[in-house]
């Protein structure tokens, strides 16, 4: 009888055991295709660094919490360099190489390599020297890049350049030089049509279409001021700037300088995302495949997108790193959770309170 009980009091814990086992799942995760899932990537750039133009750049991004872009001129910024300095460190502009000199770097022009590796290298170190952004991008002069002048901006690990053909990009450019590739990305001129509706519709269709608008200034001004090819009124500029600010509310569009925007792109390329799921715990990794891009530069956080599992609806969600935020977002009817971390492989684990 004493033996008969013991097994029965065996059996019990044991099934009571198993109770309390949780089953482990791999589940779906993704890198979201824009930062925080939103549906498009709004970018503005303004050529060449004239100073007065960029303080009214730099106050309006201020104004409306947006990052932009100044590609500058190394002979154009150098006067003012610490004002130009005193402006990307308030952190709405970002400051890349738009060359040493403003030369058209054109097959025809035929310079030779040191004239081009003064107008390319040189500027990107200067750039580098002077300013915290991560040169990675680059502004050709008035649009155009040579064969040559490809080759040494691959020697300085320019992952990105905008050129002047009309258009929307892909939220996964291909690597090339033709248009809409990375080292020919498309562009909209801010004057192409000079009109506060027109500009707006633009942006309207990149929320459509779930696309990289680029879009492309010269100067800022205010009366009497130099107005310059594709200037555009600090008036139109702030109406325009309004309407994008508005989208960016309604979480429809990133509003990414290019820099930024590059970044996300390639690490949403080159970024692998697994996620296991132990009863109230997720344990998610994010990995940079670093044979491909270097951690070193591409630390930008990117938004991990989870279908919220159905036994998790209505319950509080946190993370065990209080330094990620983690939420819960609907879209189409499905509920995601969402939060951002840098791809730098470690475990990240999301817990059902």
């Amino acid at each position: 009888m004493k033996k008969f009980l013991m097994v029965i009091l065996c059996l019990s814990v044991v099934i009571i055991g198993c109770d309390n086992i949780s089953q482990e799942y791999n589940i779906h995760a993704e890198i979201a295709p824009v930062k925080d899932d939103k549906e498009c990537i709004i970018t503005i750039v303004s050529d060449d660094g004239i100073y007065e133009s960029g303080v009214h750049f730099n106050e309006l991004a201020k104004k409306y919490g947006l990052r932009v872009t100044v590609a500058g001129v190394v002979d154009i910024v150098s006067p003012h360099l610490d004002e130009w300095i005193d402006i990307e460190q308030q952190g709405y502009v970002e400051v890349i190489s738009h060359s040493y000199s403003h030369l058209k770097m054109s097959e025809e022009n035929n310079y030779s390599e040191e004239e081009l590796r003064h107008q390319i290298t040189d500027s990107i170190n200067y750039f580098k020297e002077h300013f915290q952004t991560d040169q990675i991008a680059f502004i050709p002069p008035e649009n155009v890049m040579c064969n040559k002048g490809y080759d040494i901006l691959k020697e300085n690990d320019i992952y990105a350049i905008r050129q002047g053909v009309r258009g929307e990009n892909s939220l996964l450019p291909l690597e090339g030089t033709w248009p809409s590739q990375w080292y020919d990305l498309y562009t909209s001129g801010i004057c192409d049509i000079d009109t506060t509706e027109y500009r707006n519709s633009r942006i309207d269709s990149a929320i459509d279409n779930k696309t990289w608008l680029i879009e492309m200034w010269h100067n800022v001004y205010q009366d009497n001021e130099e107005v310059g090819y594709q200037g555009i009124s600090v008036e139109l500029a702030d109406e325009h700037l309004s309407y994008i600010a508005q989208m960016a509310d309604q979480d429809k569009v990133w509003v990414a300088s290019l820099v930024d925007a590059t970044k996300y792109l390639y690490e949403k390329q080159y970024t692998d995302v697994q996620a296991i799921q132990r009863g109230n715990m997720i344990e998610v990794q994010v990995a940079l495949d670093t044979s491909k891009i270097p951690a070193d530069i591409f630390d930008f956080p990117v938004t991990v997108k989870i279908p919220l599992p159905q036994d998790w609806l209505g319950e509080d969600i946190e993370s065990e790193d209080q330094s990620i935020d983690v939420r819960i977002e609907e879209k189409n009817n499905v509920k995601y959770i969402l939060f951002n971390v840098v791809p730098n492989g470690k475990s990240i684990s999301i817990i059902k309170k």
